[in-house]
Parts: C-alpha cells; sequence; structure tokens
C-alpha cells in the first residue's frame, strides 16, 4: 500500500485487513470502507456488525464456495435492492419504461448452473463481446464501461458536508443514539482534508434522512 499511493493504494490496504468471510469482505470491497473504519463506527452498538453487514437471509448454504457466495448475495440483494431500483425508479421518474433484456430468466438460470470457474472466465463481458462480433461495430466491442458516477466525493467537501454535520451533531442523531459520533466527524474531517470516505459518508447521511422521516420526534430534529 506504501509503494502504490492513493486510491490503489487504499484498495491493498483494505484488502490486506479484510475479514476472512467472502460475503462481508465483498461488502466491505463495495463500501469503500474497512473493518477497522466500521468497527469503530459501531463502538457503541451491540450488533456484531460483521453478521449485520451481511444478512443472513442472502448467505450462501454451509459450505458453499467463496466465489460462488458472493454471486449469491449480488443476485439476491444488491441486484434487487440496489441495481434494479435504481434502473426502475430513475426511469419511471423521466416516464420511460425501462428493461434488462439479459435478466431474462432462461439466461440466468443458465448462467446459474454454470460451473464456478466459467463463470469467472467470463469476467469482463467476454462471452457477450464475443456472442455480437460482427453485429455490433469493433468500437463498440471494445468500448470500456462508462458508469454513472456524481460527485459526491466533492459535494461532502463543500455543502453537503455541512448538513451531514449538522445532522450527526444533534443530540437526537441516528449516529448519536447507535454509532460513535467522533468517529463519524473524524472521517467527515479526514474527507475534507483529501481522504475517500464518500461512500461511508453518504451512506451515514442515509441512514440519518431515514431516521428523521421515520422515527425522530421534533424534540430529536432541534
Amino acid at each position: 500500500a506504501l509503494i502504490f499511493p492513493g486510491r490503489a493504494g487504499d484498495a491493498l490496504a483494505r484488502l490486506a485487513r479484510a475479514p476472512e468471510d467472502a460475503l462481508v469482505r465483498n461488502a466491505l470491497w463495495q463500501s469503500g470502507a474497512d473493518p477497522r473504519t466500521i468497527a469503530a463506527l459501531c463502538r457503541r452498538s451491540a450488533i456484531n456488525w460483521e453478521r449485520w453487514y451481511v444478512p443472513s437471509a442472502v448467505r450462501a448454504p454451509a459450505g458453499a464456495a467463496g466465489l460462488g457466495a458472493v454471486l449469491r448475495r449480488d443476485l439476491t440483494a444488491w441486484l434487487v435492492d440496489d441495481i434494479l431500483l435504481k434502473l426502475d425508479k430513475m426511469s419511471m421518474a423521466a416516464s420511460l419504461e425501462a428493461r434488462a433484456p439479459f435478466l431474462d430468466h432462461e439466461l440466468v438460470e443458465f448462467i446459474c448452473r454454470l460451473p464456478l470457474e466459467a463463470r469467472y472466465a467470463a469476467r469482463g463481458k467476454r462471452w457477450l463481446r464475443s456472442a455480437y462480433r460482427g453485429a455490433l461495430p469493433p468500437e463498440a466491442l471494445a468500448r470500456r464501461k462508462q458508469p454513472f458516477r456524481p460527485h459526491v466525493a466533492d459535494w461532502f467537501r463543500s455543502q453537503l458536508g455541512m448538513t451531514l454535520e449538522a445532522t450527526i451533531g444533534r443530540a437526537g442523531s441516528f449516529t448519536a443514539r447507535y454509532l460513535d459520533r467522533p468517529t463519524a466527524q473524524g472521517l467527515l474531517d479526514a474527507h475534507r482534508r483529501g481522504a475517500d470516505h464518500a461512500l461511508l459518508l453518504l451512506s451515514l447521511l442515509v441512514h440519518e434522512t431515514w431516521w428523521q422521516r421515520f422515527f425522530a420526534s421534533p424534540a430529536d430534529a432541534a
């Protein structure tokens, strides 16, 4: 991690400190956090954060390979509760009917029956690009992914960071009740100095917004 400064080094450091549990490791990787950060944030909670981070409902059967467990989680939780949710909400907000043709149930069932080794070998959309060779122009097949990435990191260094700071500072906030507020403030401060805690800070803000909307009393919001 010291040899590769910046995001590459941070990623290597997180991987080196990752738990053995493949599901927890994958969830932490997606969140951009590491176990020490999450453990410090949850130190006031009686919840075992590793079990909470990956609910038992999406765990693979005992003895399943790590890759199989991660794929099962992606299919039953991340796909359903994140990617498809965004697709449906954002398209409906623009009065569009969106479809995900590669989620045709027969195709998904076929892929799920393939050995894990074959599915791993197909990473990078290798099979998909091969299947459409000749039907699509070469520049389309060679084009890199272009994910939608809003400038969340910059937002938390400006007005959104001030909003989060004011929110976690309230006596009745979610952070004050269930998390370690100095740790949360420290993450925000470090982010403002150049570290990248954008995903974790966004998660904190979402929790706070959810808490204020559905559970907080008027006195808590003061």
